[in-house]
Protein backbone atom coordinates (compact mmCIF):
# COMPACT_ATOMS: atom_id res chain seq x y z
CA UNK A 1 0.00 0.00 0.00
CA UNK A 2 1.12 3.51 -0.86
CA UNK A 3 1.89 6.02 2.07
CA UNK A 4 -0.83 8.70 1.93
CA UNK A 5 -2.45 11.12 4.97
CA UNK A 6 -5.99 12.50 4.82
CA UNK A 7 -6.51 15.52 6.63
CA UNK A 8 -10.37 15.98 7.63
CA UNK A 9 -12.19 17.64 10.73
CA UNK A 10 -14.94 16.62 13.28
CA UNK A 11 -16.66 19.45 14.72
CA UNK A 12 -13.12 21.41 16.50
CA UNK A 13 -11.04 18.20 16.00
CA UNK A 14 -8.69 18.02 13.03
CA UNK A 15 -7.93 14.48 12.09
CA UNK A 16 -4.99 12.98 9.96
CA UNK A 17 -5.93 9.45 9.01
CA UNK A 18 -2.75 7.49 8.20
CA UNK A 19 -2.66 5.01 5.33
CA UNK A 20 0.41 2.80 4.87
CA UNK A 21 3.77 2.27 6.76
CA UNK A 22 5.21 4.74 9.07
CA UNK A 23 8.85 4.79 9.01
CA UNK A 24 12.30 6.92 8.28
CA UNK A 25 10.72 7.99 4.55
CA UNK A 26 7.20 8.42 5.94
CA UNK A 27 7.37 10.08 9.10
CA UNK A 28 9.07 13.45 7.59
CA UNK A 29 5.80 13.84 5.52
CA UNK A 30 3.22 13.18 8.86
CA UNK A 31 5.77 15.36 10.89
CA UNK A 32 5.11 18.40 8.59
CA UNK A 33 1.31 17.60 8.62
CA UNK A 34 0.97 17.62 12.14
CA UNK A 35 2.78 20.67 12.79
CA UNK A 36 0.94 22.75 9.70
CA UNK A 37 -2.22 21.66 11.69
CA UNK A 38 -0.87 22.99 15.34
CA UNK A 39 0.83 26.54 13.29
CA UNK A 40 -2.58 27.04 12.36
CA UNK A 41 -4.00 26.79 16.17
CA UNK A 42 -5.76 23.57 16.15
CA UNK A 43 -4.89 22.29 19.37
CA UNK A 44 -7.51 19.19 19.73
CA UNK A 45 -6.33 16.63 16.75
CA UNK A 46 -6.36 12.63 16.12
CA UNK A 47 -3.87 10.70 14.45
CA UNK A 48 -6.17 8.11 12.99
CA UNK A 49 -4.07 4.95 12.17
CA UNK A 50 -6.69 2.24 11.11
CA UNK A 51 -5.06 2.61 7.76
CA UNK A 52 -1.75 2.01 8.67
CA UNK A 53 0.33 -1.02 8.80
CA UNK A 54 3.07 -0.46 9.93
CA UNK A 55 4.34 2.25 12.65
CA UNK A 56 8.31 2.49 13.92
CA UNK A 57 10.11 4.59 16.28
CA UNK A 58 10.39 7.44 13.43
CA UNK A 59 6.25 7.46 14.22
CA UNK A 60 7.06 7.77 17.75
CA UNK A 61 9.46 10.62 17.86
CA UNK A 62 6.63 12.40 15.08
CA UNK A 63 3.82 12.18 17.65
CA UNK A 64 5.64 12.84 20.39
CA UNK A 65 7.07 15.63 18.85
CA UNK A 66 3.78 16.66 17.46
CA UNK A 67 2.34 16.64 20.94
CA UNK A 68 4.80 18.31 22.53
CA UNK A 69 4.29 21.34 19.69
CA UNK A 70 1.18 21.58 20.71
CA UNK A 71 1.20 22.16 24.10
CA UNK A 72 -0.25 21.04 27.48
CA UNK A 73 -3.18 22.47 26.38
CA UNK A 74 -3.48 19.93 23.38
CA UNK A 75 -5.60 16.95 23.39
CA UNK A 76 -3.96 14.46 20.90
CA UNK A 77 -5.85 10.88 20.50
CA UNK A 78 -4.75 8.56 18.63
CA UNK A 79 -7.52 6.15 16.82
CA UNK A 80 -7.88 2.84 15.40
CA UNK A 81 -4.23 1.24 15.94
CA UNK A 82 -4.67 -2.23 15.59
CA UNK A 83 -2.10 -5.59 16.17
CA UNK A 84 1.51 -4.48 15.70
CA UNK A 85 0.84 -0.91 15.56
CA UNK A 86 -1.03 -0.86 19.08
CA UNK A 87 1.10 -2.89 20.61
CA UNK A 88 4.11 -0.40 20.04
CA UNK A 89 2.21 2.22 22.09
CA UNK A 90 1.42 -0.23 24.58
CA UNK A 91 5.33 -1.36 25.10
CA UNK A 92 6.77 1.91 24.20
CA UNK A 93 4.33 3.87 27.62
CA UNK A 94 2.95 5.80 24.66
CA UNK A 95 -0.62 5.08 25.97
CA UNK A 96 0.07 7.18 28.94
CA UNK A 97 0.90 9.86 26.46
CA UNK A 98 -1.76 9.78 24.32
CA UNK A 99 -5.59 9.00 24.79
CA UNK A 100 -5.79 5.97 22.71
CA UNK A 101 -9.20 4.78 21.25
CA UNK A 102 -10.86 2.36 19.49
CA UNK A 103 -11.61 4.53 16.00
CA UNK A 104 -12.64 8.07 15.51
CA UNK A 105 -16.29 7.42 16.36
CA UNK A 106 -14.75 7.34 19.96
CA UNK A 107 -13.46 10.92 19.81
CA UNK A 108 -16.21 12.25 21.41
Amino acid sequence: MDFKLDVASQGDIAIVRVYGDIDMYTAPELDACLEQIISDGITNLAVDLEGCSYFDSEGIKTLVRALKSAGEAARFSVCGAKGSVLRVFEVSGLSSLFRILPSVDHLR
